[in-house]
């Protein structure tokens, strides 16, 4: 998953589904025909770009079905999209977060269960484009906190430096873990002291973790839930050592999920079962 680049669309573009901010999309589609029509010059319109997933998890589970979300600085819903061509519209003047989940209904892998790509409008739009990548999945998701908390309007996601931060992402000052997992901030927590204080990149470190034993449950390969996690090759009945804090986190495989938090860890079968194993 760490790799970023086009994927085939032929097949997997005609499987996306859209979700924005949980409005149905017979609706959004109406409301962006209506809009489109009496405002069109106001809005841009851009086609979004798909990061790759990697060989083995395509391989594994087959190709996403992507659930997107979109959302202006004020904290508003973008217009709408059109899901099958992948278009999106955007109010230039403004930024915007998009996140892109990647999901599988078909094996009960739902929005959140792995962390979105993303990016922020209107920062790296080429050609009609805008590309987005695993990098840009964080700052959309911190933009969108951002957009989300109330703070002082200098303080707003219109007025942040978009692309200081994800050359921060990469960045030698900031701490080792983070720099290898983005993911492990609690990024509600840097968005609040941002909108109260400003911006300080001495708070990018992970949150509080610790080290636990887990016995897994399926056979491999489990795939981490972040792209920069490491994917695990243990089959039925390893232990393995996972690091644990106050958020849920996930790892998938074919068989499953597994899901723990605090120490605590329960799986569910793919593609129905709703009734957790808990592990003490």
């Amino acid at each position: 998953m760490k790799q970023e680049g086009r994927f085939d669309r032929t097949h997997s573009m005609k499987r996306t589904f859209v979700s924005i901010s949980s409005l149905r999309l017979v609706g959004v589609a109406s409301f962006c025909l209506i809009f489109s029509c009496a405002q069109a010059m106001e809005y841009e319109t851009l086609r979004l770009r798909f990061p790759d997933l990697g060989q083995e998890l395509t391989d594994v589970l087959g190709d996403p079905h992507w659930v997107l979300s979109i959302r202006e600085s004020d904290g508003l819903a973008g217009p709408g999209f059109d899901a099958d061509s992948s278009f999106a519209l955007f109010h230039p003047g403004q930024t915007a977060s998009v996140l892109a989940y990647p999901t599988w209904p078909e094996h009960a892998i739902r929005e959140g269960i792995f962390r979105p790509a993303g990016a922020v409008y209107p920062f790296g739009v080429r050609s009609g484009e805008l590309a987005l990548n695993w990098k840009g999945g964080v700052a959309a998701y911190f933009h969108g906190e951002l957009a989300r908390i109330d703070g002082p309007s200098s303080r707003s996601p219109d007025f942040f430096d978009w692309p200081g931060f994800l050359d921060l992402l990469e960045s030698a000052p900031v701490d080792e873990a983070f720099r290898g997992d983005p993911w492990l901030v609690d990024w509600t927590d840097v968005a609040h002291k941002t909108r109260l204080s400003g911006f300080d990149r001495r708070r990018l470190v992970p949150r509080p973790a610790s080290l636990q034993h887990f016995i897994l449950p399926f056979d491999g390969p489990w795939f981490p839930s972040s792209p920069f996690g490491a994917l695990i090759r243990g089959g039925t009945g390893s232990g393995t050592e996972l690091s644990s804090t106050d958020e849920v986190d996930s790892l998938v495989s074919l068989q499953g999920i597994f899901r723990y938090r605090n120490g605590i860890g329960g799986w569910f079968l793919s593609p129905s079962c709703v009734v957790p194993r808990l592990q003490l």
